[in-house]
């Protein structure tokens, strides 16, 4: 609970919403609401509330897909547009992100995205499609940058990789019942063009405090022709010099084991490829 609460702020523009912010250091920007009030944060002092200003549209289709910032995770389970998008999977990402469909009905995007920490489904895979943040007066920026950096003007986008020939995505998760946390998980974005992989994303996720880029197997796999041998090799070599911690319960080495076997299954399903 927000005991330390003295301000709830609802801005009519973003402009206003701006402002507010931006006057009070213990303001922060209230979507869903369903991580920010439950937080134990005496540092917050100011809610601006900014689930009226229209930030919940949805574009999928064209060379600009975008997700609106205060768009609910139910939206992207319900949405024709969105199911047809990949193949469904930021719909399989959003169920995955929270079993309830009450709490799904409140949780925005951008409060998913940005505040789930390691268990961020929906954040790896937007991740994985190349997530840009729309940013309202600073511009876009990577969501990698800002799982590392941290983040303070008002999301009001978040813009995805367009569909394309020779572009898919996979996803892979172990968990202990399918309704539980993930101990880990991967998703693999790969374009193929000439029957090579020139350009892939593959991201780590339920590991760290945030997902993360494994740029040593889209190095392995940068210009190859995708086989079992390439995801055998790439899901090997491709995390040699990845360090894991331990978990209660749960060694590095296993985590680590876990990440090989998610990485093979989301490249598998990305290419297509079977007998991994």
């Amino acid at each position: 609970m927000l005991f330390a609460l003295e301000h709830y702020h609802r801005p009519r523009t973003l402009a206003e919403a701006g402002e507010q912010l931006a006057s009070d250091s213990g303001a922060r920007v209230l979507g869903g609401g369903t991580r920010i009030l439950t937080s134990r944060d005496d540092s917050v002092r100011s809610l601006v509330d900014v689930t009226g200003l229209g930030l919940d549209g949805l574009e999928l289709g064209g060379e600009e897909p975008f997700l609106g910032a205060t768009a609910r995770l139910q939206d992207l389970v319900d949405a024709p547009a969105v199911q047809g998008y990949y193949g469904g999977i930021l719909s399989e990402a959003a169920y995955l992100s929270n079993p309830s469909r009450l709490k799904r009905n409140v949780a925005t995007v951008a409060g998913e995205i940005l505040e789930a920490g390691r268990l961020g489904v929906l954040s790896a895979v937007a991740l994985a499609l190349g997530a840009r943040l729309v940013v309202h007066d600073e511009g876009e920026c990577d969501l990698e940058e800002v799982h590392v950096n941290g983040l303070s003007g008002i999301v009001t986008a978040i813009r995805l990789e367009p569909e394309g020939e020779g572009r898919t995505i996979g996803f892979d998760t172990v968990s202990v019942v399918e309704t539980s946390n993930p101990m880990a998980l991967s998703v693999a974005w790969v374009e193929v063009d000439s029957g090579k992989v020139v350009s892939s994303r593959i991201v780590m996720g339920a590991i760290g405090p945030h997902p993360v880029r494994l740029r040593a197997v889209e190095e392995i796999l940068q210009g190859e022709s995708p086989d079992v041998a390439l995801i055998e090799r790439a899901a090997r070599d491709g995390l040699e010099g990845v360090q894991i911690g331990d978990r209660p319960g749960l060694s590095g080495d296993y985590l680590c084991h876990l990440v090989r076997v998610t990485v093979r299954g989301a490249l598998s399903k990305a290419t297509g490829i079977v007998g991994t």
